[in-house]
């Protein structure tokens, strides 16, 4: 596995700059190609190496800020399968746009990411403010409410009112879990744990710090951006959840709408405790509740409505 993804990241630095390059030669990959197992592989040693080598690239790209370099980083190209492919495949043909406009009730004005123009780029941090127009509000996010490294958003989008939406794409189920907050520097847990029990204060939520950095932590921290948008800075903001079904390229067993839907409500009213009933309001009195900022549209990729690119 390491080889392999040795070679994908190898062909990804040969598209950056010759200037960017490091000076000393390039270790080859070719005689030890064949090997699988670290344990079996008499080059192991290359293998460091060309981590190392790799290494050095993306360094002194991000260092010296080259904005191509990023751009390539950042660019993660046509898709192939799974809930990835499914949302370029939704953003990218007329009739799949119309189809979930029709889901949302609403008519997109602006399809920011990904987009086959854009090299289906998606985009994080600071890149995503200001993709969706708010980089004069990058001081206030990245640093400050949450640290470098926040989500990489599946989608973006604005609608003819001004509403951001925030898309994350699932396939099965398994992607509404994962293994929990990965932040190891003391200032960078501090600054998460800090912005997440602000934004369950403020949804109403049962606040515990190991279930919100746990297994939904993806959920947590939409949640925690979401809170920043609409509440920090005042931007209307929605996070929609494109479920895809039927997807065959990836191991979804068949579930259903029925089944998703009892896995969210495991996830969001069990786990993260959100609010439900006359409970879901905000603290701060103002109307709504955090469910008006989450919607889960459900899209059948066998269905006739659905087109596939």
């Amino acid at each position: 596995r390491r080889v392999q993804d040795a070679h994908a990241l190898q062909e990804a630095v040969g598209r950056f700059p010759q200037d960017y390059r490091p000076s000393r030669p390039q270790p080859s990959l070719a005689r030890f190609r064949l090997y699988r197992r670290c344990g079996a592989c008499p080059y192991s040693g290359t293998c460091a190496q060309v981590a190392g080598w790799l290494r050095s690239v993306v360094q002194r790209a991000f260092r010296e800020n080259h904005k191509s370099i990023k751009e390539n980083i950042m660019s993660k190209g046509k898709a192939e399968r799974g809930s990835q492919r499914d949302i370029q495949w939704l953003f990218n043909h007329p009739k799949n746009r119309r189809l979930l406009e029709r889901k949302l009730k609403t008519h997109i004005a602006d399809w920011l990411s990904p987009i086959d123009g854009d090299q289906y780029r998606e985009y994080q941090d600071k890149d995503f403010l200001q993709q969706i127009g708010l980089g004069r509000y990058s001081g206030q996010l990245v640093g400050k409410f949450w640290p470098k490294g926040g989500p990489v958003w599946d989608g973006l989008a604005k609608t003819n009112d001004g509403t951001v939406l925030l898309f994350e794409a699932k396939a099965h189920i398994s992607e509404l879990f994962g293994g929990g907050m990965k932040a190891k520097a003391g200032v960078s847990r501090e600054t998460i744990l800090k912005s997440l029990a602000e934004t369950a204060e403020f949804i109403g939520a049962d606040y515990d710090a190991v279930s919100w950095t746990d297994a939904v932590y993806q959920t947590a921290n939409r949640l925690a951006h979401l809170f920043f948008l609409n509440k920090k800075i005042g931007v209307k903001a929605k996070l929609i959840y494109l479920i895809f079904l039927n997807d065959d390229t990836v191991a979804s067993h068949g579930e259903t709408e029925e089944m998703w839907k009892t896995a969210i409500e495991v996830a969001e009213r069990y786990i993260l405790k959100l609010p439900f009933g006359r409970k879901a309001k905000f603290k701060d009195g103002s109307s709504g509740s955090w469910r008006d900022w989450v919607n889960h549209v459900f899209i059948d990729i066998k269905g006739s409505d659905f087109t596939i690119i």
